[in-house]
């Protein structure tokens, strides 16, 4: 019995040995890969902290040159409306003189009828 109990004993320190062992590998396995996963997640995070850098310049950029299109819209829009009082101005000159000779032409012959 003795030397079943030694082979037994034996067996069980084998196995707590082999798992001991196993458990130790798959730590150092566990390691290199959440090692490789982490580098690979820390250039993922990189890579996207660049990206939203770029995103936000590329979106100043466009907003500026949308903004500068606006601006040269509403100063076109701006002058066009001057031209047109300016215009209208001009017209209204116009019409009122030509109205200021048709009344003047108007009283001498009214005159000149009463002198008649």
């Amino acid at each position: 019995l003795s030397s079943c109990y030694r082979a037994i004993v034996l067996w069980r320190e084998v196995v707590e040995s082999n798992k001991k062992l196993k458990r130790a590998a798959q730590k150092v396995l566990g390691r290199w890969h959440n090692q490789t996963i982490s580098h690979a997640f820390v250039q993922w995070c990189d890579n996207a902290a660049e990206e939203a850098k770029l995103r936000f310049a590329a979106a100043g950029v466009v907003s500026r040159m949308l903004n500068g299109c606006l601006v040269r819209c509403l100063l076109t829009w701006k002058e066009e409306v001057q031209k047109t009082q300016m215009l209208a101005r001009i017209v209204m000159r116009i019409q009122l003189s030509s109205c200021y000779r048709a009344i003047v032409l108007w009283r001498e012959v009214v005159e000149s009828n009463k002198k008649l």
